[in-house]
């Protein structure tokens, strides 16, 4: 696990606050500053488009920035990256899980041991994470922005019925699972790389990570212990 980075700032500036001069004139200060920013299309209607813009910034930059942003009338909200990265500010953030998915939590040891004696993407996954997205998945969890979870699905690889894994849990016990009696997958959902958003949230610190899971995972979840309350 990496050490988390915890102290600095994340400031969001947005065009209903401010003017276009404004929001391109902070891009330009930003790239010359080297700071970490991104520029996202928050709102679009049919006469216009409200642009919210964000940098997130390691703590003795903080004064220089808002001097900047003082001396050219920027409006901008700022939060601490510790109050984004604490368990709980990161739950909080997760979005509600779509139709047909719960959001639910699990441990991260649990499923890791599961996972090894099991058929699973979850290294592939990590080695994803590790190589090509960490950077931009921290960022945003650094954000301050909405999260989706990682989408988890597992499945019975026996039989086609959830009830008959179930059965065989309750009559066996979690631990007495065959090997690659299960699938464990990791599935990316949408635009962004949020099937390595698992592997940030450990990083930063959490044991029990927010995921999405289908009903019949839910229920396979729960009669192994993995998962311990919807929210």
């Amino acid at each position: 696990m990496i050490s988390a980075i915890k102290f600095g700032s994340t400031y969001k500036i947005s065009s209903k606050d401010n003017s276009f001069e404004k929001l391109w004139k902070l891009q330009s200060f930003t790239h010359k500053t080297n700071l970490e920013s991104t520029q996202i299309k928050a709102e679009s209607t049919k006469n216009s488009t409200d642009i919210s813009y964000t940098i997130i910034a390691p703590d003795e930059t903080d004064k220089t920035i808002e001097t900047f942003c003082a001396n050219n009338g920027i409006n901008f909200k700022k939060m601490t990256i510790q109050s984004l990265l604490n368990s709980q500010g990161i739950i909080n953030r997760t979005n509600p899980a779509p139709e047909g998915k719960i959001k639910t939590i699990v441990n991260y040891d649990k499923l890791k041991s599961l996972s090894k004696k099991q058929n699973s993407n979850i290294e592939h996954c990590k080695d994803d994470y590790l190589q090509y997205y960490k950077k931009e998945v921290n960022s945003m969890l650094k954000s301050g922005d909405n999260i989706t979870p990682t989408s988890v699905y597992i499945t019975n690889n026996d039989t086609k019925h959830t009830k008959d894994l179930i059965e065989y849990i309750k009559k066996y016990g979690a631990d007495n699972l065959n090997d690659n009696q299960i699938s464990i997958i990791f599935n990316q959902e949408t635009d962004y790389p949020d099937h390595c958003m698992y592997f940030a949230m450990h990083d930063n610190g959490m044991k029990n990570i927010p995921i999405l899971v289908n009903q019949e995972t839910y229920l396979i979840g729960c009669a192994l212990g993995l998962f311990n309350q919807k929210i």
